[in-house]
């Protein structure tokens, strides 16, 4: 779930806090700007330009924000926009937005133009947000479908496998996107551009075999960090991880990331002569808010610290992995600057060391060391909001 939060430094570290601590999305998914100039800024150049096309699934806002460039509130300028965004699909007017704030009585589906208004409290218990989030999105992911399969008449199967020649293919469909004006007023989240040219919307939660793919993605990754996976010859990320990452590229993008690419080289200066190869590059859903991870793969069958009795230090195989990402860090600051994460995902929690962690937080403080079994926690998470939001 991708979540537009609007308000102020401290509201946004209160509202984030609660996001993440119940679960409802990650921190990454989450795009925090301050001010309604920022907010429409924002979705104008992200989940409305032709080139970036980004989905958004909820925006929450305090409205005691600076309403500088419109006077109106941000909900107004939402409700009233004639636009799409999503790649087209969806009218901006419908996105789901709650109102979330002090001293507010608790509304859901009012008459007001919030989707819902929730008052803000220090109770730590309080799973309101949660509760009405996950909800909003549910229906709104509902409405989609009924809009597709009721209001326009569409085979979901045939749309998936004619995707964008669908006009053209199905001619029974040829009266309906010659008449998407009328047709616009029979449904309610879907945009004029695809009432008049479908195409098959490429989301997880939209794709009915995802959480199959899923489960089938944990089952096979706890066997390979259990051991059970056979490989041949030293190459073990290759013929094992590599392989497992590229079956199943959720695992590593999951609902966070736009796409990944594979093992590319990437130059580094504008000289074109120096260049790494990292295993994998997730590009941000949002560039400029949201991060580029340079993801680098490495066992999980090893030790952080190398004969830790006779002299404390990282095994050779640890210490060659951080020089590499570290590397990478430096080099990579040149692309994407500040929106720059480097993911070292290895080893097994279990294995990590005081000693390790203390020289990770003194010296490589800002790469994101990330084992195997918490990498399965991360794909458990996703999976459980494949679930809850499934539609």
């Amino acid at each position: 779930m991708k979540i537009l939060l609007v308000g102020g430094v401290f509201y946004r570290e209160r509202v984030v806090k609660l996001i993440v601590g119940s679960g409802l999305t990650c921190r990454e998914n989450i795009v925090q700007v301050a001010t309604v100039n920022e907010a429409i800024n924002f979705i104008e150049n992200q989940v409305q330009n032709k080139s970036k096309k980004q989905h958004l699934d909820l925006i929450i806002v305090d409205d005691t924000i600076d309403l500088n460039r419109h006077q109106n509130n941000l909900c107004d300028w939402i409700r009233s926009c004639n636009g799409s965004f999503s790649d087209f699909n969806f009218r901006l007017s419908s996105i789901p937005v709650i109102l979330f704030k002090e001293g507010i009585e608790r509304h859901y589906n009012s008459s007001s133009l919030y989707s819902a208004t929730l008052p803000l409290t220090d109770n730590a218990n309080d799973d309101r947000l949660f509760k009405y989030s996950n909800q909003l999105v549910k229906d709104w992911r509902g409405a989609i479908l009924n809009d597709i399969s009721h209001s326009l008449g569409i085979d979901i199967n045939k749309l998936r496998l004619h995707d964008r020649s669908f006009v053209s293919i199905v001619s029974d469909y040829k009266s309906t996107s010659a008449n998407s004006s009328y047709y616009l007023t029979k449904t309610k989240v879907v945009s004029k551009e695809f009432i008049q040219s479908p195409k098959f919307p490429k989301y997880d939660w939209f794709q009915s075999s995802r959480i199959g793919q899923a489960e089938q993605a944990l089952e096979k990754y706890s066997k390979i960090i259990s051991g059970r996976v056979r490989y041949f010859g030293r190459a073990y990320e290759r013929q094992v991880q590599h392989a497992f990452y590229n079956q199943f590229p959720f695992v590593l993008t999951r609902d966070t990331y736009s796409r990944k690419t594979y093992e590319r080289r990437v130059y580094v200066n504008r000289d074109h002569f120096t260049y790494h190869i990292p295993d994998y590059v997730l590009s941000a859903s949002f560039p400029g808010y949201t991060n580029t991870s340079i993801t680098e793969i490495k066992r999980h069958n090893i030790t952080f610290e190398g004969n830790p009795r006779r002299h404390e230090n990282f095994s050779f195989y640890t210490g060659k992995a951080l020089h590499q990402v570290s590397n990478y860090e430096d080099s990579f600051q040149n692309i994407y600057g500040e929106k720059l994460q480097v993911d070292l995902i290895i080893g097994l929690e279990n294995n990590l060391t005081d000693y390790f962690l203390r020289q990770i937080e003194k010296h490589y403080k800002t790469i994101n060391l990330v084992t195997h079994d918490q990498m399965i926690a991360s794909v458990e998470e996703y999976y459980n909001r494949l679930l809850r939001l499934s539609v």
